[in-house]
């Protein structure tokens, strides 16, 4: 296999914009925004429009988030994050986007829940 560019982020604390983020997951990306008062975790596929769509979403809310392309892992990778999917959301529908470390997960794309939980 070739040379992936995902970063790999280890778990560790860091300030943006006043906020304290914990990193959860070692195979996240994360994308600065200036709305950072929740930890907001993407679950997506590469491939997938609605992931996309969710993506631009979280973009255009300025909301900071952290998200994981499941395909784009190898297979020992998947493995584990599927466990940390499959806690939030058995059947593994994406998106899923897993808010304040589960205190609310969504899953699919959603735009009046997403907009409602993240513009309160």
């Amino acid at each position: 296999m070739g040379d992936r560019s995902l970063p790999r982020v280890l778990k560790f604390q860091k300030t943006h914009i006043g906020c304290i983020r914990y990193y959860i997951m070692e195979y996240t990306t994360k994308v600065e925004g200036e709305n950072c008062d929740r930890k907001v975790l993407l679950f997506a596929l590469s491939t997938c429009g609605w992931c996309k769509k969710t993506k631009r979403l979280l973009q255009e809310l300025k909301t900071e988030y952290e998200y994981v392309d499941m395909d784009l892992l190898h297979e020992e990778e998947k493995k584990e994050v599927r466990k940390k999917v499959k806690k939030h959301n058995p059947s593994m529908n994406f998106p899923t986007i897993v808010i304040d470390e589960g205190d609310v997960v969504i899953i699919g794309y959603d735009e009046d829940r997403i907009r409602e939980e993240l513009c309160r």
